[in-house]
């Protein structure tokens, strides 16, 4: 049977988001995905105000990607635009296994969209390892193959390849909460 034999149509199920009319013509296909809420709400809170962006391309649209559930909810940006091949996708997470996890995983299970790691919140936190490094405390699931991809999305920044390296190799993290206003 198919859809049409059953009457029913899949619905894309939404999440939450911002779409910045602010964002120059220039940035009209740039998307940033945040895994957590707090930086989320500190970043929308950063666009709503016209704060100043020192964090790479300004995003037309800001998604909270709520960890993993970002994996079952991707597909709502079919109802945001007509090609999602077409947009720039940035995704910043947490800087420890789990959140290095849902970035790959978010990237092989979408090969038709272009997603890469938002480079300059990762080097924005990579400067405060001193401060803000702490132990991995949760059972987080740790691919060491996922290691060596990281390392080729990075070698063009060596204090996030550094900073990630010694973060994997002593079980510590960086929270993306960093990232706030204060």
């Amino acid at each position: 049977l198919t859809e049409e034999d059953l009457l029913f149509k899949i619905a894309r199920e939404p999440f939450t988001h911002l779409i910045n009319e602010r964002a120059p013509q220039t940035h009209n296909h740039e998307v940033l995905i945040v895994e957590g809420y707090p930086t989320y709400h500190t970043l929308k809170t950063m666009i709503e105000r016209d704060l100043p962006w020192n964090f790479g391309p300004v995003p037309r649209f800001l998604i909270w990607g709520e960890g993993y559930r970002i994996h079952r909810t991707i597909d709502f940006l079919y109802e945001l635009c007509l090609d999602p091949q077409e947009l720039t996708i940035r995704y910043i997470g947490d800087m420890d296994y789990e959140g290095f996890n849902i970035y790959i995983e978010l990237k092989r299970k979408n090969a038709q969209l272009t997603i890469n790691l938002a480079h300059a919140f990762y080097s924005f936190l990579s400067h405060y390892v001193n401060e803000f490094a702490a132990n991995v405390l949760a059972n987080q699931r740790i691919d060491d193959s996922y290691l060596l991809i990281l390392k080729e999305e990075v070698k063009e920044y060596k204090e996030v390849h550094e900073v990630i390296n010694y973060l994997w190799k002593h079980g510590k993290r960086i929270p993306q909460e960093c990232i706030n206003l204060e």
